[in-house]
């Protein structure tokens, strides 16, 4: 039999996707829902609860995880590139996507919502205020 091999990448990418969730429903209580079928960008969405209710809010994530996603910023800013395809498919998704990114070296979570207001140069990168 064929031994199927486990990339450093991918073990990284799935620490960044449970941290996300663990940080989610721990500190502000939502609901989070692993996407359980093929990676086309959504890892997961979450309800938001508020004062222990449910408005019916939902909202998408798409979670990088790696050290390499921090290495271009500024004083205040953490700076994201992705792909304009990516941008075109979060931007058209039917509910707001979240790209959130994980920080092995202290575990940190940023996130910034994906619209117009907050990509830019054409789509080429998105910036989290740190």
């Amino acid at each position: 039999m064929k031994r199927l091999k486990d990339s450093k990448e991918d073990r990284q990418n799935n620490i960044g996707i449970y941290t996300v969730g663990l940080k989610l429903t721990k500190e502000l209580g939502w609901i989070f829902r692993l996407q359980p079928y093929k990676d086309l960008g959504i890892h997961a969405t979450v309800e938001v609860i508020k004062d222990g209710e449910s408005n019916g809010e939902m909202l998408a994530l798409h979670v990088k995880s790696g050290s390499k996603f921090f290495t271009e910023s500024t004083s205040k800013d953490i700076i994201f590139q992705f792909k304009t395809e990516h941008y075109t498919y979060c931007k058209e998704y039917p509910m707001p996507v979240l790209v959130m990114l994980h920080n092995p070296s202290n575990n940190a979570v940023y996130w910034q919502v994906v619209n117009e207001n907050t990509v830019l140069n054409t789509a080429s990168f998105i910036t989290f205020q740190k």
